[in-house]
């Protein structure tokens, strides 16, 4: 940091400084070449006419003398200012350090003499710093003229001007030519010991500390010194952009928005440029324009409807496939989708350019230069920008990151709140953190676990999901693909070229393949020939042959409109399998807010190919109330009760589903108690401990079994299968059956099966028993049963 030096102001120089041309006259009779006839011819005459006028050979006390003299003036400095860039640049001649100017190029007069011969710093420019500049570029000539020791010139100064014509900043940095600038002792030169040499050289900045050493009356300068400007603006520009960026928020915060506007209106010497940006999301080859909200985006448009959505999905699409710059230099003549056409209009953009942001090779943004008028936007806009449009990228990840956040944090409050049943046990311990920081703890949350907890877990799935969700993928992409075919065969017929043959016979290998059985990769590798291969083809040919466009109507007809493929079975498959869900979920539901009037517990569901459902029940997750094994047991009827009711559903909605699927029903029994913990990186309940895992593995492994020694399921539509390990659980489960038969809900029959060994489980063994489908209301609408007990 400079230290003000206290003797000092920015209008007084301490060295003596006389202007003289004697250097520059030195520099044309030595350095001029004389073998060129021309420049040989020009400095004779230069110097002729100088000999004539002897007061310019001396040191010049009055500048009255250069005005007299300008046409020689002119001459002489031609060495310096070359008249082929004297009106593009920046500089001017000065008496030395001092800021009274005698030479100047015409842009330099106009920016910074304002009709004088004194410089004009720019307000924001700190005067310390200019003082210290020019001071210490004296020392520095006297450390290497007198001393022998070189020393580093002081850094260039900023300088910010504003462009006459744009009135936008442009950035300028100083560079001081002393060539031309002799320094003489007028007394005797200060004696410097070693010591007191490198004192000075460690305080750069403590110009007392300077001139108490090297006092300025010592010395003389003489001659001139040449201040240049040169223009940083794209660098200095190019900075403070990356820098905005970097800054948290610089999407969001309008006042951060428009500095970066005015980041790119510098650097690109447009007032009238409009900075605009958009979000994009994948959902897997697809892209679309995310929902999400930031400062500004041209193209979004003004009405909302399936109409406008389709037409913005179709701009993104083509716009990413594309994956260039889009240039659109006339928005009024343009090809645009009407509804983005529309929205320009309406924010008075008449040219824009749409550049597509890439992170890790994946776009996630378009960035979007508007300009009022049409406007020739040349390769160049995007050439001068194109470093900093990863910054913009990443800035642009952030915003997305802290929308999903603040999405998430959404969802954790309204869906994923903590079960009511266990809030207790939370509060107690958020009371326990407070406790802690009151007392200058670590703030660390404790644990929180509940042990001697008894799991009850059930699971009515769809029968064969997988099968059938393949056989709807497998009938819609043969569909595509023969429909596909119909309209290649009639492109081939009107066109008789090689490709569209090749493109017929990989359709028809694409069919066989599909008619023998659907592979693993055929869904993804199908789609990306349909996108790729077939699908421009035929935009391609209508745009060239009207007669076929029924044909390829008929193809684009049947695609669904937003996922741009043939979706109907298994559209099918979906609205029936989540017809199953839905209703299943809603009984359940309103099964389980009964059921916790009967004792509390801790519940999950999920939905996946059906439904699945775990208990937690036990002491510790209770406060203040007493436990007793008979809840236990309560529980357990239920269970089975609600899962015989949920497979009666099921099979009641069969006839109301495009595709019938079918329920079987699973229960697994586990009559030793284990430990469930709260994690709070995934504010879930897992079992806690090695031996209790083995519970949540089990889970996982037994909804595919066989029954042993045999290639049959376990689990069957219509049936409820109760896995167990001990005896004493099939003799408790014998008399809920048993019942559950006398109340008409199961079948007279129970299957006694051991289990296949699954791995790292062995000895397994089940009941299965059918349920009664005759009855489809549930049991809880007739007399109540003696065996559910209400809450003690």
């Amino acid at each position: 940091m400079i230290k003000q030096c206290t003797k000092l102001t920015i209008d007084y120089f301490p060295f003596k400084a006389s202007l003289s041309l004697s250097p520059l006259i030195g520099y044309w009779k030595e350095k001029i070449d004389d073998t060129n006839p021309l420049l040989a011819n020009l400095k004779e005459n230069l110097l002729s006419n100088l000999s004539q006028v002897p007061e310019l050979l001396q040191k010049i006390r009055n500048e009255k003398i250069l005005e007299l003299h300008q046409p020689l003036i002119e001459m002489l400095m031609s060495a310096l200012f070359p008249w082929a860039s004297r009106d593009k640049g920046m500089g001017g001649a000065f008496t030395p350090f001092e800021k009274s100017c005698f030479y100047a190029t015409p842009l330099f007069r106009s920016s910074l003499l304002k009709g004088t011969s004194q410089i004009h710093y720019p307000p924001e420019l700190d005067e310390s710093q200019i003082l210290y500049h020019r001071i210490f570029y004296v020392y520095v000539l006297i450390l290497k003229k007198f001393y022998n020791r070189e020393v580093n010139e002081p850094t260039t100064l900023p300088f910010v001007l504003k462009d006459e014509q744009t009135n936008l900043n442009r950035y300028y940095k100083i560079y001081l030519n002393t060539d031309f600038v002799e320094v003489n002792k007028v007394d005797e030169l200060p004696f410097l010991s070693s010591e007191e040499l490198k004192r000075l050289l460690h305080n750069f900045h403590d110009l007392d500390l300077w001139m108490q050493f090297i006092p300025p009356k010592h010395f003389e300068l003489e001659g001139f010194i040449l201040l240049n400007l040169v223009d940083v603006t794209e660098g200095e520009t190019l900075s403070a952009l990356k820098y905005s960026l970097l800054d948290n928020g610089s999407l969001t915060s309008p006042q951060k928005f428009n500095l970066l506007q005015n980041h790119l209106r510098t650097l690109l010497q447009r007032a009238d440029l409009l900075l605009g940006i958009s979000a994009m999301q994948k959902s897997g080859n697809t892209y679309w324009k995310s929902g999400c909200k930031i400062t500004r985006s041209f193209t979004s448009p003004p009405t909302k409807g399936m109409t406008c959505a389709a037409q913005v999905a179709k701009f993104y699409e083509e716009l990413v496939t594309n994956g260039a710059p889009l240039f659109i230099e006339n928005v009024e003549v343009s090809t645009l989708p009407g509804v983005i056409m529309e929205a320009l209009k309406e924010q008075n953009v008449g040219s824009i350019v749409c550049i597509p942001l890439y992170l890790e090779e994946e776009i996630i943004g378009v960035l979007e230069l508007a300009f009022p008028q049409p406007t020739d936007l040349s390769n160049m806009v995007f050439s001068r920008i194109e470093e900093v449009l990863p910054l913009f990228a990443l800035a642009l990840q952030w915003h997305n990151d802290q929308e999903e956040n603040r999405i998430d944090a959404i969802i954790k409050e309204k869906f994923t709140a903590i079960h009511p049943s266990v809030e207790w046990r939370f509060k107690e311990a958020a009371i326990n953190l407070l406790d802690k920081q009151y007392k200058g703890e670590a703030l660390e949350i404790e644990p929180i676990v509940f042990t001697q907890i008894y799991p009850l877990y059930a699971a009515a799935d769809i029968r064969n999901s997988s099968i059938e969700r393949n056989r709807a993928i497998r009938q819609d992409l043969l569909s595509q693909l023969r429909l596909a075919n119909d309209v290649i065969n009639k492109v081939y017929q009107l066109y008789p070229f090689p490709i569209y043959a090749k493109l017929l016979h990989k359709t028809h290998k694409y069919i066989k393949g599909m008619e023998s059985g659907l592979l693993s990769d055929a869904e993804i590798s199908t789609n990306d020939f349909f996108k790729r291969e077939i699908e421009p083809v035929f935009r391609h040919i209508a745009s060239v042959n009207q007669e076929l466009k029924p044909d390829l109507q008929i193809y684009w007809s049947a695609l669904d409109v937003e996922l741009g493929m043939l979706y109907d079975k298994r559209k099918d498959f979906e609205e029936s399998l989540m017809q199953i869900n839905d209703a299943l979920s809603i009984y359940l539901e309103d099964e389980e807010q009964r059921a916790q009037q009967m004792f509390p517990h801790y519940f999950e569901k999920y939905k996946t190919d059906g439904i699945e459902y775990t208990i937690y029940v036990g002491a510790s997750l209770v406060q203040n109330q007493e436990y007793s094994s008979i809840y236990l047991k309560n529980l357990r009827l239920w269970q089975l009760m609600t899962l015989c009711e949920m497979t009666r559903r099921a099979k009641a909605l069969q006839p109301q589903l495009k595709i019938p699927l079918e329920t079987t029903g699973l229960i697994l029994v586990h009559s030793l108690p284990l430990s469930i913990r709260f994690r709070l990186d995934e504010r879930h309940f897992d079992v806690d401990g090695a031996y209790n895992i083995r519970y949540e593995i089990l889970k996982k492994r037994i909804d595919k079994a066989l029954v042993k020694d045999t290639k049959e399921r376990l689990t069957q539509p219509g049936k409820i299968v109760i896995i167990y390990s001990q005896f004493k659980e099939a003799s408790e489960y014998y008399e809920y059956i048993e019942y559950l038969q006398e109340n008409g809900m199961l079948g007279e029959s129970v299957e006694n099966l051991e289990v296949e060994d699954l791995q790292g489980v062995q000895g397994l063994k089940a009941l299965r028993v059918e349920v009664k489908l005759k009855d489809s209301e549930p049991l809880r609408k007739k007399s109540k049963p003696a065996a559910v007990i209400d809450k003690v």
